[in-house]
């Protein structure tokens, strides 16, 4: 038997996302040095993780290589912020 999720209503994919997104920047948050709040974050997460899985479900990466390629790219957008960040208090 094969089920559809169309509406979401028997996994919750994006709740999940969002909760582990938020322990994330909870646990994680201070010690990188992060300046944006958790909505802001999840949604850069959210559009980060689109592109990858985009490139996943076109056979250009693995599952595995996605989640790799997804955080290499989000780890690139906070040192950008982070120079960026201390170059404006001079």
């Amino acid at each position: 038997m094969i089920f559809f999720d169309l509406d979401g209503t028997l996994l919750d994919f994006k709740g999940a996302e969002f909760r582990g997104v938020q322990a994330f920047h909870l646990e994680h948050g201070s010690n990188l040095g992060l300046t944006v709040d958790l909505m802001e974050f999840y949604q850069e997460w959210c559009q980060i993780g689109k592109k990858h899985y985009i490139r996943f479900l076109q056979g250009e990466l693995t599952f595995r290589q996605q989640q790799i390629e997804r955080i290499k790219n989000w780890l690139k957008g906070l040192r950008m912020r982070q120079r960026r960040s201390i170059f404006s208090d001079m």
